[in-house]
């Protein structure tokens, strides 16, 4: 454990290095991160001028629960992102080949070589959202309600991952993968919204795709509105996912020979 934990000191000192040679880049990120961030809070402000709640949500209570799943979000594009998307590129380009030879996990190299330092500074957005929807509700924090919504942004994350993985260890299989990711994280985003606005099919948001777990789940638990069974469902979710999406790699692995053969 030491080992690797070395080595991920190493990856994250090389993404710093990687970060800084390009400031001007990761400025103009930051940026446009902002602005994106305007143009969802300005549709808020667009809806409540209409409304005093939408789908049950009030409004302080509806920023708090977009704030999460940023959070939730910009976690994942953190530590994963970045890494998981490449998996077809290297799959493809024969870089497999060298990460094979290694004398490191191959899904640990995969997963966790690059550390996006720019998706780390924006989780200061969603915070600055989340500060201002308490504001608004008069939410008062329990120490409780904050360690299990910490809680559950972590099984949130953890199910992205999962998610992610099986979905680029698809690459074994199919070599053209360009467009997947932008497919799923739009379907991802959705969890940004109140389930109740599904209807009946907020059921399935909270099974076959859970993506009630990233938003709507946590924010419950912020508020103290959240039964401790949803707390353990999360959890054996996020579990369920993590065995899923390593066991697919591993038997995406067993299938490849290598890009020269």
């Amino acid at each position: 454990m030491r080992r690797y934990w070395n080595i991920y000191k190493i990856f994250f000192k090389t993404s710093i290095s990687g970060m800084l040679a390009y400031r001007a880049n990761m400025f103009a990120r930051f940026t446009l991160e902002a602005g994106w961030l305007t143009l969802q809070i300005i549709v808020i402000e667009t809806i409540y001028t209409h409304t005093d709640s939408f789908a049950g949500w009030p409004r302080g209570e509806l920023y708090m629960m977009y704030g999460l799943f940023l959070i939730t979000w910009k976690l994942h594009n953190m530590l994963f992102r970045n890494n998981l998307i490449t998996i077809p590129d290297i799959v493809t380009d024969g870089n497999l080949d060298i990460i094979l030879t290694k004398p490191v996990s191959s899904l640990f190299y995969v997963s966790l070589r690059q550390f996006n330092i720019k998706a780390a500074i924006n989780t200061l957005y969603p915070i600055g959202v989340i500060t201002y929807g308490i504001n608004l509700s008069g939410l008062t924090l329990t120490v409780p309600n904050v360690l299990t919504t910490v809680w559950l942004v972590i099984c949130g994350v953890i199910i992205i991952y999962g998610s992610l993985l099986m979905l680029e260890t698809l690459a074994f299989w199919f070599m053209r993968m360009s467009n997947a990711y932008e497919l799923f994280s739009h379907v991802f985003r959705v969890s940004r919204f109140p389930i109740e606005i599904y209807g009946k099919f907020k059921y399935v948001l909270y099974t076959v795709i859970p993506l009630a777990l990233l938003g709507w789940f946590p924010a419950r638990a912020f508020m103290g509105e959240l039964e401790m069974r949803w707390v353990a469902y999360s959890t054996a979710m996020a579990l369920l996912f993590l065995f899923l999406g390593i066991r697919f790699w591993f038997f995406g692995l067993k299938r490849y020979s290598s890009a020269s053969s």
